[in-house]
């Protein structure tokens, strides 16, 4: 592994490594773990709710999608601010682009979606822009004293919005792990990966799955999809997501 610096206020020997947080950090370089870009594009835009003029509804989650994009948007603070997020497929994904050049891409990509997704799009502001990224499911996140969690180990994309939601709950189950390892971090570490590797590995994989769902274009699947969704009622939602909003096993 390459030589790895910290600087501190202390001068004090590092006995165990946690990483989390961002997939491309240094040490997830340096564990030889690269995050996966997805060739799409990814905006978002917190605004006051009286700021929204799109014919849209507020009191909800809405998803728009149509082929190789998609916009959701919800309220935020009781309705006092309203979240809108777009991603869309794009080949120049990796490409810098500069505001003018990044609203001329958007806008192409929304050119034939209905008009409340153009109203939505026209307010997002194109400063905080990036390419999309996450990573493939594996099933070792530890090597010797470090150890990952979260992005770090596990980035999803966006669909289910679990990104932090993942992380907390790694945080809860390798502190279970440490404490009850009784200070043995190579069986803690072993633990804690046993305990939320499927988990975690199914919100990724769903994940994935669900932009492509989104993302279909026109064609028979996309006819299948829409026969589909038509039959979902709100007893059917929940009970798909009950797997994820039920909780977890912390190990003992």
């Amino acid at each position: 592994m390459p030589a790895m610096t910290f600087s501190a206020t202390e001068d004090r020997r590092l006995a165990e490594l946690i990483g989390q947080g961002k997939d491309w950090s240094e040490i997830c370089k340096a564990l030889g773990r690269q995050p996966n870009q997805v060739r799409r594009r990814h905006w978002f835009l917190v605004a006051r709710a009286r700021q929204i003029k799109a014919d849209v509804p507020r009191d909800c989650v809405v998803l728009w999608s149509g082929p190789g994009l998609h916009i959701v948007h919800y309220p935020l603070r009781h309705g006092s601010e309203f979240n809108i997020v777009n991603v869309f497929r794009t080949a120049a994904h990796a490409e810098r682009l500069d505001a003018a050049a990044a609203r001329a891409e958007l806008e192409h990509a929304y050119r034939n979606t209905q008009p409340a997704m153009r109203a939505l799009i026209a307010m997002m502001d194109l400063r905080w822009r990036r390419s999309i990224g996450d990573r493939a499911p594996v099933r070792h996140w530890h090597q010797g004293r470090i150890v990952l969690l979260g992005d770090a180990a596990h980035a999803p994309l966006q669909s289910l919005a679990q990104g932090a939601g993942m992380a907390i709950e790694d945080g809860l189950c390798l502190g279970e792990a440490i404490h009850a390892a009784d200070g043995d971090y190579q069986v803690a570490f072993r633990r804690f990966e046993a305990a939320r590797l499927l988990r975690t590995a199914r919100v990724q994989l769903e994940s994935r799955s669900l932009w492509d769902f989104y993302h279909l274009d026109e064609g028979l699947a996309r006819d299948v999809r829409n026969a589909t969704v038509a039959e979902w009622d709100e007893a059917h939602l929940f009970d798909c997501l009950a797997w994820l909003y039920d909780g977890f096993a912390i190990p003992g």
